[in-house]
């Protein structure tokens, strides 16, 4: 599941290379479920509702960028919601989950890169929902 940097992503980038600002890492990243692609502004569709089921937004790591056109950093373990264990509920009214958004905290946060799921899944009740190490990856180009 391939995904880019959003807009306010790309912008921090440029502000560093603009004004050789050190920049600070965000610590722990997290990844979000979303209704639709989220796009470049985060306009597209909206976050998993969490109202009467256990969704929350898992931490996701990243290995080292790719030295390559277009440079690539994807997910070095497993991403597991609800620790892997069976969800509750039905995330998303039972209908299909097909993008997610990497945010820089667990509520709130900045969304620095969006992208679509290889394929919508309704999420039910008793389901697991995880993404292998190496599933994800995000993009510069």
């Amino acid at each position: 599941m391939a995904g880019t940097l959003t807009n306010l992503g790309s912008q921090d980038i440029l502000d560093y290379i603009g004004s050789n600002t050190v920049i600070t890492g965000a610590g722990s990243l997290y990844m979000a479920l979303w209704s639709a692609d989220p796009t470049n502004t985060g306009s597209g569709g909206a976050e998993v509702a969490d109202s009467g089921t256990d969704y929350v937004r898992e931490i996701i790591s990243f290995g080292t960028p790719t030295n390559a056109a277009p440079s690539v950093m994807t997910s070095n373990a497993p991403c597991e919601f609800n620790g892997g264990a069976a969800i509750t509920g039905n995330w998303n009214g039972s209908v299909a989950i097909p993008g997610f958004a990497i945010f820089t905290a667990e509520t709130g946060g900045v969304m620095i890169a969006h992208g679509t799921l290889d394929s919508a899944k309704p999420v039910t009740d008793g389901d697991t929902v995880s993404f292998a190490s190496g599933a994800i990856s995000i993009s510069l180009t």
